[in-house]
C-alpha cells in the first residue's frame, strides 16, 4: 500500500492529508502551495468539474457555473442550482472529493491505497448511504466515511492517551459552522455519544464580521469592504502568536491588542461552548478528561480559556487545528499500524462505516480534472410531482406548459382553484397549431401575442389596432369586451365566465356602465403606466363625452 489519503470537506474549506509508511500524517498542498481550497466547484459547459483558484476566478466570468454550500445539502432532495440545472449535494460533494483525489495522486505519482472522508457528526444512515452511492458513481467505491469528531479524538489520543471508558469532548469551530461532540474511549477506538450544532453566528466568519465592525468604528474613512475584511482576517491570524498588531487601514492603521481582540471574540465563541456544556450536564455522568479544539478558529487564544472554564476540564489545541480532521482520519488507517490495531469506532462499525481491513483496490482514475457523469445522470427532477401537477405538466417555475397541452386541457387546468395569478409559460402562440382555436388569455386577463409592443412603446400592436371597446378574435366572430377584461383583472370574473360572455354575446357592452375602455389605455395599464382608478376615470369620461 503506497499511502492513505484523508479528506476533510468543510463547509467553507477543504483540506487533505496523507499517511505514508513509517511516517506521521501530513497535510498536503492542493492548489499551488496552499494546504486548503475553498469548498467551491465550477462546472463548465462540458460538465467537467474544477475547484480551487480556477473555480473562484470563474465567479466573475461564469457565476452561474460556480456553486458552494453543497456539502450541507447532501441527502437533501431539493438539490443545488448550478448552471440552470439542479444537482444533488452528494453528487457535487463526490465531484469535489474526486478532484482532490486526482490532485493528490498527481503530486504523489501514485494512486492512494485507501481514501477516508470525514463527515459532520450529525449525518445519519441516509446521508452516508447517498454519499456512498455518489462516490461509487464517481469512481471511488471503496472510500470510507468517518465522523469528523472521531478523527479529532484520534489526533488527541496520539498526543495524550485516553483511558478506556473515559469521556472526551471535541469542539470544532470552522469558518461557517461550529459543533460540539461527546465521545467515549473504547478498546477499539471511540464511540460518538452525543453532539450539538452551534448556533448561527458562532464561527470564524462571524468573528471576522465583529472585528470588521470594530475597526470601522475606529476610522473615519474605512477602505472598501473587501480590503477591510482581508486586513481583519490577517490581523486575527497574527494575534494567535502576537500580543499586538496594526490593522493597515486609514492613514496610520489601527492598533489592536490581544486583550481587545479577546473582548470582541468572547460573545461570538461562547454560545457553542454553552451548548456543549449543557449537553454534558444533561448526561449526568463523569466530566470529560479534556476538550479537543479543532478547526481554523481554534487558533484564537481566548477559545481555550473559554472552553476550560465552560466545561470544567483542560482544553487542548492541536498544533495545526485547521488540518487536524484530515490528519486524524488517515491516522485511523495508517499503513504502518500492525494488523488488528487500527483505531476504528464501534459506533461506526454498527453503522456499517467500519473501514475494511483489506478493501478492494480503488479503480484507476484519470489524473486530469474529474469529469463526473453526464448531465443526464447528474440532473435531478426539477420538482416533485404532486396532485396539483396532474401529469407533471408544470415547468420548474410552477407554470403551465402550453406546448404539452391541447386547448381544452389548458383551459381546464388554468381554471382550477389555486391557479389564479400563476404564470403561463411561453410568450407566443403557435400560429399553425392554434389557427382554428380561440386566442388564449394570460393570467392577468390581457391578450398574449408574440407581437406585443415593447415596454415603453406607445404604439398599439396589430392585435389591438385602434378599435375601442371590444377586441375581436382573429379567427372567429366572437370578441371580448374590454370592460369584461377589466372585471377579469380585478378578480370579479373568472376565465370560464369571460369565455361564455364572449361566445354568447359577441361584442358585449357592460350593462351597468355602458362604456368601453380604449385599447391604448389597456396597453398602458398592462405596462404599469396607468393604475386601475385612472383607467376607470378615462373610461367613464370617454362615455360621458
Amino acid at each position: 500500500m503506497s499511502y492513505v489519503l484523508g479528506i476533510d470537506l468543510g463547509a467553507t474549506r477543504t483540506k487533505a492529508a496523507v499517511s505514508r509508511p513509517d511516517a506521521e500524517p501530513e497535510a498536503v498542498a492542493l492548489d499551488g502551495s496552499s494546504r486548503w481550497v475553498d469548498s467551491v466547484v465550477y462546472l463548465d459547459q462540458d460538465a467537467a468539474v474544477s475547484a480551487g483558484q480556477h473555480a473562484r476566478a470563474m465567479v466573475e466570468h461564469d457565476p452561474d457555473g460556480v456553486v458552494s454550500g453543497f456539502v450541507a445539502q447532501v441527502g437533501d432532495e431539493v438539490g443545488v442550482l448550478l448552471g440552470g440545472d439542479r444537482y444533488s449535494g452528494e453528487v457535487l460533494t463526490a465531484a469535489l472529493a474526486g478532484w482532490v483525489t486526482d490532485r493528490v495522486a498527481a503530486a504523489e505519482r501514485a494512486e492512494p491505497g485507501r481514501i477516508v472522508l470525514a463527515h459532520p457528526p450529525g449525518w445519519g444512515a441516509h446521508r452516508r448511504a447517498v454519499l456512498h452511492d455518489a462516490l461509487a458513481d464517481a469512481g471511488m467505491p471503496s472510500m470510507a466515511l468517518v465522523p469528523a469528531p472521531i478523527a479529532a479524538a484520534h489526533r488527541h489520543a496520539a498526543r495524550k492517551p485516553v483511558d478506556v471508558g473515559a469521556l472526551l469532548a471535541v469542539c470544532r469551530i470552522g469558518g461557517e459552522r461550529a459543533d460540539g461532540t461527546v465521545l467515549r474511549r473504547t478498546p477499539d477506538g471511540f464511540d460518538l455519544l452525543a453532539h450539538v450544532d452551534g448556533p448561527r453566528g458562532a464561527a470564524g466568519a462571524a468573528l471576522d464580521d465583529a472585528l470588521v465592525e470594530w475597526v470601522r468604528e475606529q476610522v473615519s474613512d474605512p477602505p472598501s469592504p473587501a480590503r477591510l475584511r482581508s486586513a481583519c482576517v490577517v490581523a486575527k491570524e497574527r494575534l494567535s502568536v502576537n500580543e499586538e498588531v496594526v490593522v493597515p487601514v486609514g492613514r496610520h492603521g489601527v492598533r489592536l491588542t490581544r486583550a481587545e481582540f479577546d473582548r470582541i471574540a468572547r460573545p461570538v465563541l461562547t454560545p457553542v461552548l454553552d451548548r456543549l456544556r449543557r449537553l454534558i450536564d444533561a448526561a449526568q455522568g463523569p466530566r470529560p478528561v479534556a476538550v479537543e479544539l479543532v478547526g481554523g478558529t481554534a487558533r484564537v487564544p481566548v477559545l481555550a480559556e473559554l472552553a476550560a472554564a465552560a466545561l470544567g476540564c483542560p482544553a487542548e489545541v492541536d498544533p495545526d487545528p485547521a488540518t487536524a480532521i484530515c490528519r486524524g482520519v488517515v491516522q485511523m488507517v495508517a499503513p504502518h499500524r500492525a494488523p488488528g490495531r487500527e483505531l476504528v469506532t464501534a459506533g461506526a462499525a454498527r453503522a456499517r462505516d467500519r473501514v475494511p481491513a483489506d478493501p478492494p483496490p480503488r479503480p484507476p482514475i484519470s489524473l486530469t480534472p474529474l469529469e463526473p457523469p453526464k448531465r443526464r445522470r447528474l440532473q435531478l427532477p426539477t420538482r416533485r410531482r404532486d396532485r396539483s401537477d396532474e401529469d407533471g405538466r408544470l415547468d420548474r417555475s410552477g407554470s403551465l406548459d402550453r406546448d404539452s397541452l391541447d386547448r381544452d386541457e389548458f383551459l381546464e387546468l388554468e381554471d382550477r382553484p389555486g391557479r389564479a395569478g400563476r404564470p403561463t409559460r411561453g410568450d407566443s402562440l403557435d400560429q399553425d397549431r392554434f389557427a382554428d382555436e380561440e386566442d388564449f388569455l394570460d393570467h392577468d386577463g390581457f391578450p398574449e401575442h408574440d407581437d406585443r409592443p415593447a415596454r415603453g412603446s406607445r404604439a398599439a400592436g396589430p392585435q389591438m389596432g385602434d378599435r375601442r371597446g371590444a377586441r375581436r378574435s382573429r379567427d372567429r366572430g366572437g370578441s371580448v369586451d374590454s370592460a369584461d377584461l377589466l372585471d377579469r383583472e380585478r378578480g370579479e370574473l373568472d376565465l370560464g365566465e369571460l369565455r361564455r360572455r364572449r361566445d354568447g354575446r359577441g361584442v358585449r357592452r357592460s350593462r351597468d356602465r355602458g362604456g368601453s375602455v380604449d385599447s391604448a389605455d389597456l396597453l398602458d395599464r398592462e405596462r404599469g403606466e396607468l393604475d386601475l382608478g385612472e383607467l376607470r376615470g378615462r373610461r367613464d369620461g370617454r362615455e360621458g363625452a
